[in-house]
């Protein structure tokens, strides 16, 4: 589908909602099963998984081109045409009046086209009824078109459109069904507390969070841009290292090294453990 085509899409559907709402149709039921399809159609279409599905994958790009040929269809191509280039002629005949505001702002160079040759050029898009109807919300209100008028009196073709925005709304549906259950499925659960495992005063949690206190309160801040009376303060990560000459039976080498992260500051120290009183 057209990027031109896909981004009309959604201002066109939100109009005819809008259109719907208004005028109040006798047949409530039918029209409010397309109200209700279009609901879900707005609320993803410009959605980052949707506009990426729309560039890769061909399903998606058929059913929305589907969609936008149903609606298409689906507006009263004369109707259509003669309330915009009703409009069109009506802003030109404003433009060309002494009385208009516009006169002394517009130059040659900034004037429209006839409304016959718009229409003419619109009619040479690929869904030109939408894309008429596109321009024609832009330039008027929404209350001043007539919904029997703009749809007319088939209900299959209201039918047909209902299907197919029901259909996109499914492949939508399933896609996002998928990508949840795949990371469902590939997450790993999350791990057990180790304060629940390890409860003893002497346990590696305990001892590393006492660890963490006492140098969070007193290791020197290397930042002179902060100022909390030469402590740590704001380090909000320590990342514990062993050292390279670790030997656990030895008491001269017992030290590892930590890495003491925070705003604006990386700072590395060497902890040496003593069993001497």
């Amino acid at each position: 589908m057209d990027p031109i085509t896909q981004a009309v899409l959604p201002d066109a559907a939100s109009a005819l909602i809008e259109v719907i709402n208004l005028n109040q149709p006798t047949s409530r039921s039918l029209y409010r099963k397309l109200k209700l399809s279009l609901a879900p159609f707005l609320a993803e279409i410009k959605s980052p998984g949707v506009v990426q599905a729309l560039l890769h994958k061909k399903l998606f790009q058929v059913a929305l081109q589907r969609v936008a040929s149903s609606l298409n269809e689906l507006l009263s191509a004369e109707y259509v045409k003669t309330q915009y280039l009703g409009i069109l002629e009506k802003d030109a005949s404003k433009r060309s009046s002494g009385f208009s505001f516009l006169r002394g702002v517009w130059s040659p160079g900034d004037e429209e086209p006839p409304p016959g040759k718009i229409i003419k050029s619109l009619l040479l898009c690929a869904h030109p009824i939408l894309h008429i109807f596109h321009h024609l919300i832009q330039r008027c209100d929404t209350r001043e078109i007539d919904l029997k008028q703009l749809l007319g009196r088939e209900t299959s073709q209201i039918k047909n459109l209902i299907a197919r925005v029901k259909h996109w709304n499914s492949i939508v549906d399933e896609m996002y069904d998928d990508s949840d259950s795949e990371a469902s499925a590939t997450e790993a659960p999350d791990p057990p507390s180790l304060e629940l495992i390890f409860s003893k005063e002497d346990s590696v949690p305990y001892s590393s969070r006492s660890l963490y206190e006492i140098l969070h309160q007193n290791w020197p801040c290397g930042s002179d841009a902060h100022n909390h009376n030469g402590r740590l303060g704001l380090c909000f990560e320590a990342k514990f290292c062993l050292d390279p000459r670790w030997a656990s039976t030895s008491h001269i080498n017992d030290n590892f090294l930590m890495l003491l992260n925070g705003p604006d500051i990386r700072q590395e120290c060497r902890v040496c453990i003593s069993t001497s009183g």
